[in-house]
């Protein structure tokens, strides 16, 4: 995502993670990152990726090794102001083609939106306002991204848990 969306904030790339593992868990039956959602003030924030821009140390080393030898982090004091690729894209084995292309979909429908306009967006997420309403920071239920008018909305669900992904 941060060769496609030139200084990507830690806001905007927490909202175009979402949008892209939310749409391709309805459409493929499995998020893409399998990161744990948290809302918080400004919408959903996926923990491990937030914790792995700001350099936090519970990210396990490898993974922080990693992210550090492709991207820069431009910060203002403690504070990261964006992210930028060091190096160009190459697709990580993690990721599979449908995965690429739905965080390159995501970085192109939501890329150019400014701060506000996510935030306004990402609120109107049911699965954001139901964890919102628990209280600062609470987990959100990855079970309602999915939509009640959802096509055999009950099967699915049932296969998200039997896949141990809620």
């Amino acid at each position: 995502m941060a060769s496609k969306v030139k200084k990507l904030d830690p806001h905007k790339l927490a909202k175009l993670v979402y949008f892209a593992d939310k749409e391709h868990m309805l459409d493929y039956g499995r998020p893409i990152t399998g990161d744990r959602y948290m809302a918080m003030e400004y919408g959903p924030v996926p923990s491990f990726i937030y914790d792995l821009v700001k350099d936090s140390a519970r990210v396990w080393t490898p993974h922080l090794q990693a992210f550090d030898e492709r991207i820069t982090r431009h910060c203002e004091g403690e504070r990261v102001r964006y992210i930028a690729p060091k190096t160009p894209f190459k697709q990580p084995r993690a990721l599979t083609g449908s995965d690429c292309r739905y965080l390159e979909a995501a970085a192109e429908e939501y890329g150019g939106k400014n701060f506000d306009e996510l935030t306004a967006i990402s609120h109107r997420e049911r699965a954001w306002a139901v964890a919102n309403a628990q209280g600062k920071s609470a987990p959100m239920d990855i079970r309602l991204m999915v939509d009640d008018d959802f096509p055999n909305r009950t099967a699915f669900l049932r296969e998200l848990q039997e896949a141990a992904l809620c």
